[in-house]
């Protein structure tokens, strides 16, 4: 008659010892893949949306440089006619004007000492949108001169910075939170659009999430580029 051999207390515990470090090494990734992943699907569906917006502004109101204020108008006066305008395009569930409450998860949007030049809202499926804008007079000094700003946008006039998925995810620039930039000549662009590949700080990476699909602009940023490197792998 044949004997099973059971496995021993001890050899039980370091199977599941094992198993446990396994557990360990894999899951943060896993579970960082996922905030990644829906990191990224939120920005390409609010991307849409936020630029046909601004089109929609923009065909409707013109380009800020030629709304009918002073050179004097200031940034807070600016961003709040924007904000007004944007309201009307999207889906806003709360808003916060320049106030604090609609951008909680980022510091200088709402208690560093420039929090008063955005203005604030929370659209419908939970994100974060929050309105900047240039003085008149540096709008106009900005076209007139056709000044080059980040790299990328030619004639800066303003931006939205939006946390796709509000409270949750990770709260940081690059990670959630994303910029727009409105150009005088390539309208709404995202932030890093540029020839040359990613910036080598984090929250710069908007047109990298969006076309390339990863954020491996926060793990290898110096070695990526548009043609040759899309990953760090």
């Amino acid at each position: 008659m044949s004997r099973f051999k059971a496995f021993s207390l001890a050899e039980v515990l370091i199977v599941v010892a094992l198993i446990g470090v396994v557990a360990s090494l894999t899951i943060p990734n896993v579970s960082s893949n996922m905030e990644e992943h829906k990191s990224i699907s939120a920005l390409r569906k609010i991307y849409p949306e936020l630029e046909a917006a601004y089109n929609d502004i923009i065909a409707e109101h013109g380009k800020p440089i030629e709304w009918s204020v002073s050179n004097t108008s200031s940034k807070t006066e600016l961003a709040e006619q924007m904000y007004n305008y944007t309201r009307e395009k999207l889906n806003v569930t709360k808003v916060c004007s320049n106030g604090t409450g609609c951008f909680k998860s980022y510091n200088e949007l709402e208690t560093a000492a420039d929090h008063v030049n955005y203005y604030k809202m929370i659209l419908k499926d939970g994100a974060f949108l929050a309105v900047g804008m240039q003085r008149m007079g540096d709008i106009r000094n900005n076209v007139k001169n056709n000044t080059l700003s980040e790299d990328f946008c030619r004639g800066y006039m303003g931006k939205y910075i939006v946390d796709v998925n509000g409270m949750k995810g990770e709260n940081a620039p690059g990670y959630d939170i994303f910029e727009f930039y409105m150009c005088y000549d390539t309208g709404l662009t995202p932030d890093g659009d540029t020839p040359d590949g990613p910036k080598t700080t984090a929250g710069v990476g908007t047109a990298w999430a969006l076309k390339a699909g990863n954020r491996d602009y926060l793990k290898c940023a110096s070695s990526l580029n548009w043609n040759t490197k899309r990953s760090c792998k």
